[in-house]
C-alpha cells in the first residue's frame, strides 16, 4: 500500500511583486474603469478584504507607484481587481486608463493595509460610508461578506454626483435586490429622480446618519472617501457613542505636512544621513524625509504620498523630527521612532533607517 502523502493540488499563493496580466478591462463610468489582474500561471490571491496593492509603472523613463484599494474579494481567490477612476492631474491613473488594456503586464506589489474588515473576527453588524471611488474597498468587504453567507447585516451608504457617476451601479443594484440583509442607501448631487434605486438628494449629514442607524449596537463601520466626507462620519457615529475602536477610516489623500519655522538669519537646511546605504542627502525647509531619501537615491516605495497607505515607514535613529501623520502607525512603532516619510520633516541634522 503506497500512504506516501501526495502533493497539493491547489495553485500556490501569490507573493506579490511580480508582474501580472490584465485579463479583464470592465468600464464603470466615463471615467472610470476596473482591471482584473491574473498571474500567467495558476495562482491564488490571498489578502483582506479592503486592503489596497502598490502599483508600480513607467511613464516617460521614470517610475512611478500609486496605492490602490482592492475591488474584489478573497473569496474569489483567481484573480485581483483594482478599480482606477480619471482625476485632474493623476498622472499613474490617467496613464493606467490610457495604456492598460486586456494582455498587457503590471507590475503589482503584494496586499497590504491595516484598513480591512477580519474575516476571523466578524461584527454583528456593517455599516460602509464611502463617497465616490472610495467605494472600491467597501464593494470587497461586501462581495466577501455576501460571498461567505455570513448573513451579516450589510449597510451600505455611498454617496455620488450622479446616477452616471454611480461606480459599480449594476452590481450594487443586483446585491440590493438578491439580498435581503444588504441594505443600499445612496446619496446624489443630482439626478436623483433618474436613479434606478431609491436616492436621496444631496450631501450625507449627521442627521440623516443618525435617521438610517439609530441604534448601533454591534456595528462596526469603515469609511473611505474625501477627508472632510470621513471627518464628518466619524464625528457623527462618535456623537453616537460608536467607541473609537469600532470606526476605520482610510483615505489616500492626506494632511498637508506641518510649517517648521526657519530660524533666523536665512534658510533652514538640515543633514539626512541613511548610514544603511552611506548616503547623505540635505533637507531644505518644508521638505519631507520622502524628498531627501528619493534624492539620495536609496530604495523606498512611495505610493500615496500623503500619509495613509504607510509604504514609505522608516525609522529615525537620531534628531527630532515633526509627523503630520501617524496614520498607519501602532504605539509600537511611534515608540521605536518609526515615521511615515511622506509626511515628516526634520527639526534638525536626522539619521533614517530603511531597514
Amino acid at each position: 500500500m503506497n500512504l506516501a502523502i501526495q502533493p497539493s493540488l491547489a495553485p500556490p499563493v501569490w507573493p506579490g511583486n511580480e508582474r501580472l496580466r490584465c485579463v479583464l478591462r470592465r468600464e464603470e463610468t466615463a471615467d472610470t474603469a476596473t482591471f482584473a489582474l491574473a498571474a500567467d500561471s495558476p495562482r491564488v490571491f490571498d489578502y483582506r478584504p479592503g486592503q489596497f496593492v502598490l502599483v508600480s509603472v513607467v511613464i516617460d523613463g521614470a517610475a512611478h507607484q500609486r496605492a490602490y484599494s482592492i475591488s474584489s474579494s478573497p473569496s474569489r481567490p483567481g484573480n485581483l481587481a483594482i478599480t482606477v477612476r480619471r482625476v485632474p492631474g493623476g498622472r499613474v491613473s490617467n496613464w493606467l486608463l490610457d495604456n492598460l488594456h486586456r494582455g498587457d503586464e503590471l507590475l503589482v506589489g503584494a496586499p497590504a493595509g491595516e484598513f480591512h474588515l477580519n474575516p476571523l473576527a466578524l461584527p454583528e453588524r456593517v455599516a460602509l460610508f464611502s463617497g465616490g471611488c472610495g467605494i472600491t474597498p467597501m464593494l470587497s468587504i461586501s462581495r466577501y461578506l455576501l460571498d461567505s453567507r455570513a448573513g451579516t447585516p450589510i449597510h451600505f451608504i455611498h454617496s455620488a454626483a450622479s446616477p452616471e457617476d454611480l461606480i459599480f451601479r449594476d452590481e450594487l443594484l443586483a446585491m440590493a435586490a438578491a439580498h435581503p440583509e444588504f441594505r443600499l442607501e445612496l446619496f446624489l448631487l443630482e439626478g436623483a429622480e433618474r436613479s434606478r434605486h431609491p436616492a436621496r438628494t444631496g450631501l450625507l449629514d449627521a442627521g440623516q446618519i443618525a435617521a438610517l442607524l439609530p441604534d448601533l449596537n454591534g456595528v462596526e463601520a469603515w469609511s473611505c472617501g474625501p477627508q472632510g466626507y470621513m471627518d464628518m462620519v466619524e464625528d457623527a457615529l462618535r456623537g453616537q457613542g460608536l467607541a473609537a475602536s469600532r470606526f476605520h477610516r482610510e483615505s489616500f489623500t492626506g494632511a498637508a505636512a506641518p510649517r517648521i519655522e526657519p530660524a533666523a538669519g536665512g534658510d533652514l537646511r538640515h543633514a539626512l544621513r541613511i548610514p544603511r546605504f552611506n548616503a547623505v542627502a540635505e533637507l531644505a525647509h518644508g521638505e519631507s524625509l520622502l524628498d531627501g531619501l528619493l534624492r539620495a537615491g536609496v530604495p523606498i516605495v512611495a505610493a500615496c504620498r500623503a500619509g495613509v497607505c504607510g509604504s514609505c515607514k522608516c525609522k529615525v535613529t537620531h534628531g527630532e523630527v515633526e509627523r503630520a501623520s501617524t496614520a498607519t502607525l501602532t504605539e509600537e512603532d511611534l515608540a521605536a521612532g518609526m515615521v511615515l516619510a511622506c509626511s515628516t520633516q526634520a527639526r534638525g541634522d536626522v539619521e533614517v533607517d530603511l531597514g
